[in-house]
């Protein structure tokens, strides 16, 4: 068994075995306990999560979204219309419907993989970690961006950071995303549609892009609160 990280043997509760996608997995389950908070050490971040990028964090790092489901979304669709072709119940039915399987599962390892890099090395690197407390549910509901949302993992990205977040005794603080898109660093209501990516202040002058200005909001407003 490769193993990915070190376990106490003895501590493991329970133990899921499952074939997926023409491989074996064994799923362990053991309490760890949470990491003393780190003391007198605040280095903050706002992330902002997107579709052009992936995620913008108001240190100005961009993280480019891997959209690995639309990389793929050609050959997934050529291996569903062999599968649809097969005679139901025929051995080649069988093993259309597996190859499908093995697609959706590399999907799925790439994307898991891509999101636990990316929230460890953010939660690695700052001790105070601010995002959009988001409603996924009723976001996947616009039938424009659903695919795109899901593909690119928000929901799990935000499990993983503060999952690493309580294990290193990191905050993990989220925030009102109301008019995080539509408001200048001044205060000022800025309304601009999804096509619109530079934000341009009436008001102050300030010119910038408009995902950076949102993670810089958002780290304001997980400062406010945590003071």
């Amino acid at each position: 068994m490769n193993v990915h990280r070190e376990f106490p043997a003895q501590a493991i509760s329970r133990v899921n075995v499952k074939y997926h996608g023409g491989k074996w997995y064994a799923n362990l389950t053991t309490e760890i306990p949470e990491a003393e908070p780190v003391e007198n050490a605040m280095k903050a971040v706002g992330i902002d999560r997107g579709i052009n990028h992936f995620a913008v964090l108001s240190d100005e790092t961009y993280i480019d979204n891997p959209k690995y489901f639309r990389k793929t979304e050609k050959k997934l669709a050529k291996e569903q219309r062999r599968l649809y072709r097969k005679k139901k119940g025929s051995h080649n039915r069988g093993k259309a419907k597996a190859k499908v399987a093995k697609v959706h599962a590399k999907i799925a390892n790439q994307r898991r993989d891509f999101l636990h890099k990316a929230s460890a090395q953010i939660v690695k690197n700052h001790d105070l970690i601010i995002m959009e407390d988001l409603r996924i549910k009723n976001m996947i509901r616009n039938h424009k961006l659903a695919k795109s949302i899901q593909d690119a993992g928000w929901g799990k990205f935000g499990d993983y950071i503060e999952c690493k977040s309580l294990r290193q005794g990191k905050r993990h603080v989220l925030v009102d995303p109301k008019g995080t898109s539509q408001t200048c660093l001044c205060g000022a209501h800025v309304p601009k549609d999804l096509s619109v990516r530079v934000h341009e202040c009436p008001v102050c002058g300030l010119v910038m892009d408009r995902d950076l200005v949102s993670a810089k909001l958002i780290l304001e407003r997980g400062l406010s609160v945590m003071a």
